[in-house]
């Protein structure tokens, strides 16, 4: 049966791993960031925001929502799965609408402040 998020799935998943792979998430941390982020970059990837290398393409924060709530509208069905405290690899529960939430591919606060 064929996956309803189509092949861009395995593609945005890899983009997904290495920005966090770049950010210093590893492990378990790395896999359920992956988990709850990848179809941001799929609907960055389908608006045109990610370029052919790969790359996300300058763009404002509307057209960034625009791009996230068109691929929720086209994957109703899709359950975003719990946000996870950063740094303990613990899942908090999340908002599953699609309206709120950690609605891009970044790093959590802990990866990107020094101690």
């Amino acid at each position: 049966m064929r996956s309803p998020t189509g092949n861009i799935e395995p593609f945005a998943r890899e983009i997904c791993e290495r920005d966090f792979r770049r950010a210093g998430i590893h492990g378990s941390e790395l896999a359920a960031d992956v988990d709850r982020d990848w179809h941001c970059v799929a609907a960055q990837i389908e608006a045109g925001l990610i370029n052919d290398n790969n790359e996300l393409i300058p763009h404002n924060l509307e057209q960034g929502l625009a791009a996230y709530r068109d691929w929720h509208a086209r994957h109703p069905n899709y359950a975003i799965p719990p946000m996870r405290r950063p740094g303990d690899g613990c899942l908090m529960s999340g908002d599953n609408s699609g309206k709120a939430g950690n609605i891009w591919c970044t790093p959590p606060v802990s990866a990107t402040t020094s101690s």
